[in-house]
């Protein structure tokens, strides 16, 4: 956990900065805005991740590889993707569950700092 964390404040520091070099100035608008861009990013990503581990697209996948055997009309066709691995086979948990915390903690400080702009 405390990986995770000091990944954050990785990004919060590359968050200000990149805030400071593209709007030559420190604004907390600015910084929220910034925050946003790389918290949905990773959010979104985590959130295929998910999709993509919970065995969503695992049928898909193996209708398009009956569908394009028969096309090219071999005979064997389970012999021929028996090897491959299926799409939720392919996913690391790792990279999940990193995308989806650091998307989660960039949101939540997303949201207090909304908070402290507004009041």
């Amino acid at each position: 956990m405390k990986k995770h964390f000091f990944i954050f404040f990785l990004h919060v520091i590359l968050c200000s900065i990149l805030t400071v070099l593209l709007n030559k100035g420190l604004t907390l608008l600015h910084l929220i805005n910034s925050i946003f861009y790389i918290s949905s990013f990773y959010l979104i990503i985590g959130l295929l991740l998910f999709v993509i581990s919970r065995r969503f697209f695992d049928i898909t996948a193996n209708s398009f590889r009956k569908v394009f055997t028969r096309i090219t009309k071999q005979k064997n066709w389970a012999s021929t993707w028996s090897g491959d691995k299926l799409p939720s086979e392919k996913i690391n948990q790792n990279w999940m569950i990193f995308f989806l915390l650091q998307g989660s903690f960039l949101l939540l400080l997303m949201i207090i700092l909304l908070i402290l702009f507004y009041y």
